[in-house]
């Protein structure tokens, strides 16, 4: 399999692993065995190895201790934990406690944090085939600078297209903390004044 084939196969497979579905928590509180359980499950497909673990006991209670997770209600878990359980272990892959202490301190009104997962699975839906295309342009770009610059040779192609995702990544990462940054400095408002202005320009 030449390089091309290689990254369009791997960009498809990881596009199509599947988050937690929406609804998917139990109706009945789970106790930590069963919500560390449950989660395994859950996110076993997009674990980077095997053995990884989504999360521990220890990780839950220092989460619950930092005010991120509410309290466990006579030691059971709800689809309110475990809907930000889930956030929180796709955002500790990239984002620390702290940053994501303000993702969660960000106003919602009660019994928000479910639709809100369901909007965000939608969208990961609608994303999947997006995401491939714009990885293989990607790499249709470092391809022709390649060409242009008279390199070559499939290797320093792979290496160029691993530096540019890398380097998006970084950046992608960096614009989320600087955003949730911004949440714990109380420096990001909504907006709605400014919009209103813009629309009598």
């Amino acid at each position: 399999m030449d390089y091309r084939q290689r990254i369009r196969s791997e960009v498809e497979e990881i596009a199509a692993l599947p988050l937690m579905e929406a609804g998917a928590p139990p109706h009945i509180p789970l106790y930590m065995e069963q919500v560390i359980a449950f989660l395994e499950e859950q996110t076993r497909a997009i674990g980077r190895y095997r053995c990884d673990k989504a999360l521990t006991k220890t990780m839950i209670n220092n989460y619950t201790k930092a005010g991120i997770l509410p309290r466990p209600v006579k030691k059971k878990y709800g689809r309110e934990h475990i809907y930000r359980l889930n956030y929180i272990y796709l955002f500790k892959q990239i984002l620390s406690i702290q940053d994501i202490g303000a993702f969660f301190s960000i106003p919602q009104e009660e019994g928000q944090i479910g639709p809100m997962y369901e909007s965000f699975t939608a969208l990961i839906d609608d994303y999947r085939g997006y995401y491939v295309q714009s990885v293989m342009r990607r790499l249709d770009r470092v391809e022709a600078h390649v060409r242009k610059h008279g390199i070559t040779g499939f290797w320093p192609t792979l290496m160029l297209f691993i530096s540019l995702m890398s380097l998006e990544a970084t950046v992608d990462q960096m614009i989320c903390q600087r955003l949730l940054a911004g949440i714990r400095e109380g420096d990001i408002e909504s907006g709605s004044d400014a919009r209103k202005e813009d629309t009598h320009d």
